[in-house]
């Protein structure tokens, strides 16, 4: 099954994605073999690893632009923490990786391929 996700902007794709996870949220494993099984889990960790490159990506072009001073008159850390529930010291991480992933492209590219 082919999806074409090139007309959808960046927040109807976090819905997409949000709704797939609740999908997938509901208990079951829906493979059967072993094998199987332990290859989904390896995807689903390389998964987990392209997203969080993408968070932190975001989280650094935030930080360059002053877009959370600019819209709520704080850094872009203490919006962050406050808005999602996170501690300050995970905020400030997110917007590192993403500082440093701009710094290496190498280390982008792969981090974005989930092989990091």
């Amino acid at each position: 099954m082919e999806l074409d996700f090139e007309q959808l902007d960046d927040a109807a794709l976090v819905a997409v994605i949000d709704a797939a996870l609740s999908a997938l949220g509901d208990g079951r494993v829906r493979l059967s073999t072993g094998k199987q099984k332990l290859d989904l889990l390896a995807d689903a960790v390389r998964l987990d690893a392209r997203l969080t490159a993408w968070l932190s990506a975001l989280a650094a072009e935030i930080e360059r632009g002053e877009i959370a001073v600019q819209e709520h008159g704080t850094s872009t850390v203490t919006w962050l923490a406050d808005a999602v529930r996170m501690t300050r010291r995970a905020a400030g991480r997110m917007v590192i990786e993403g500082e440093r992933m701009q710094r290496f492209p190498m280390l982008a590219a792969a981090a974005a391929a989930g092989a990091l």
